[in-house]
């Protein structure tokens, strides 16, 4: 049981954040590992909310003293490194980093991170799963540019640079197709910065 965090247990949660449909993704996934039931993200997020001329509060949140939360770790929503490796050949491993990173065609952003890609993973940009204004995709798009790539026979693990866009993809799998996707939490920041772990360059 955990207290002073200002939510509870039974709480429908709403989250949302500056740019449409970025960081939101990742609360949404933490909430959900932990076991919370009710959470949904704001399609749009703030730009969306403003531009329908939603109310906007600017008074600092008040604290929930009486607030409990018991978190529930669902296990199936989670995969670590070592685990990723040693059983990477029975397992569909989606990276939503840009193409360009991918395929080791532009350095990695983090100094000592090693560039291209796990063997036997397939790319799906996060920028392909919303539109120029921060809204999720269709379920038509997704359907043709996401459930092709989601395996019925493997466990679906979503990786990304740091452990963040890869909840869109999360996110997305879920919403449409009822997809569970484990996130990579340590994501390439961990993988290609690891040096026994093999990387594939296709330079």
């Amino acid at each position: 049981m955990i207290t002073g965090i200002g939510i509870a247990s039974q709480d429908t949660l709403v989250v949302y954040d500056t740019q449409g449909l970025f960081s939101a993704a990742r609360v949404w996934w933490m909430c959900k590992v932990m076991g919370h039931r009710d959470v949904f993200i704001l399609d749009g997020g703030l730009p969306a909310w403003m531009a329908s001329e939603g109310l906007i509060d600017n008074t600092p949140p008040q604290p929930r003293v009486e607030a409990t939360y018991h978190a529930d770790f669902k296990a199936y929503r989670y995969i670590d490194g070592d685990t990723l490796a040693e059983k990477l050949a029975a397992i569909n491993v989606i990276d939503a980093r840009p193409e360009t990173r991918f395929y080791a065609q532009v350095p990695e952003p983090r100094e000592g991170i090693r560039s291209g890609h796990m063997p036997g993973a397939i790319n799906l940009p996060f920028s392909e799963l919303t539109d120029p204004r921060g809204f999720v995709i269709s379920s038509d798009i997704a359907r043709n540019i996401v459930l092709p790539h989601l395996s019925d026979t493997r466990l679906n693990v979503a990786s990304c640079g740091s452990g963040v866009t890869a909840c869109i993809l999360a996110a997305v799998a879920e919403h449409y197709f009822a997809y569970p996707l484990a996130v990579y939490d340590g994501s390439w920041t961990e993988w290609g910065g690891h040096q026994f772990w093999p990387v594939v360059r296709e330079d």
